[in-house]
């Protein structure tokens, strides 16, 4: 009777290990279950459950409403942009720095870099750990008026920026343009509407935001990539087995370039004769005015320097001929 109460005792324990273990996952798709971002969380969430969590999956348009119910720790796993992320970590959150990352090949160096044991004392900040880093793709500045083709035209004109991000409102003000704070479900309808004259979001916003109505006939995307837009996944670790983030983060660094194959298949939707052709030398000015922006934001505060000299890093090491790697600065 004694070993029967035992035995008893052990297995409601273990029952009961086994409830506190499910872990709610909030994820951030524009498109809701039909999209890209909770798509690739099905997967992950198979995969977490050799790692030892068992995930419950919960999907938002609203970025802002998870991140705060994740603070709140109503969800103990956020899966988010990484700029939403950048007050729990700085250092991640800087991967998408102005102009920092000009193409897929360096975003892909960049992400399986970090996935490596190497940074997992950067990951972590308090009971947060930075789970996973993905590319989400080039952000492009989508603009009602296609004749504005330099940054000289659009000096003045109206752009959205999210509200309470001073890092996009220092961004904007370094290029000149008047910053529209906005709420991240109302992007694609003040330029729909008119309200604003450009928008910076990547091509995986494209259909879900339906911004082919604010390009209209005159209309254009400028191919100058403004970030490269991180996507990340963040948990209190408090809720998960120990070493589940590094685990996390190796796996989630295999699959970069599934991701990168997304992100090309969503810039292959947006119709061909929406790309504004940008001379060279033009190309040039915007890549040095963002490298002056993004050393005088580190300078600042905003960007964390560890992770500005590793970006310029790899893409010295990308491309060697770049004319900023014979200078100093970053």
């Amino acid at each position: 009777m004694k070993y029967k109460m035992l035995w008893l005792a052990a297995a409601a324990l273990t029952v009961s290990a086994g409830a506190q273990a499910k872990q709610k996952a909030c994820i951030f798709d524009l498109a809701m279950t039909s999209g890209p971002v909770y798509a690739a969380m099905r997967d992950y969430a198979i995969q977490a459950q050799k790692w030892g969590a068992d995930l419950e999956l919960t999907v938002s348009s609203n970025e802002d409403v998870l991140y705060n119910d994740f603070l709140n720790g109503k969800c103990d796993l956020l899966a988010s942009t990484g700029i939403r992320v950048m007050p729990l970590n700085k250092f991640v959150g800087t991967f998408n720095a102005i102009g920092a990352i000009p193409n897929p090949k360096v975003a892909r160096s960049v992400v399986q870099l970090l996935s490596s044991p190497k940074f997992d004392a950067n990951m972590v900040t308090g009971k947060y750990e930075i789970a996973g880093i993905t590319p989400v793709g080039s952000v492009y500045l989508f603009n009602r008026d296609r004749t504005i083709d330099t940054l000289v035209k659009a000096k003045g004109k109206k752009i959205a920026v999210l509200a309470n991000d001073d890092v996009q409102d220092q961004m904007v003000a370094k290029v000149g343009l008047q910053a529209v704070p906005t709420q991240i479900g109302q992007i694609g309808k003040v330029f729909n509407n008119g309200v604003v004259d450009l928008v910076a979001l990547p091509a995986v916003a494209y259909k879900p935001l339906e911004l082919h109505k604010g390009l209209g006939t005159k209309g254009g995307v400028a191919p100058v990539p403004v970030i490269h837009l991180s996507g990340t996944i963040t948990i209190n670790t408090t809720k998960f087995p120990a070493g589940y983030g590094v685990k996390s983060r190796q796996w989630i660094g295999t699959q970069v370039d599934k991701a990168l194959a997304e992100a090309k298949k969503a810039e292959g939707q947006i119709a061909p004769n929406y790309w504004m052709k940008i001379p060279a030398a033009d190309t040039l000015g915007y890549d040095k005015l963002m490298r002056e922006a993004r050393i005088d934001l580190t300078k600042r505060g905003y960007y964390d320097p560890k992770m500005t000299a590793l970006l310029k890093k790899v893409r010295c090491s990308v491309d060697p001929t770049g004319y900023e790697c014979s200078l100093a600065g970053e």
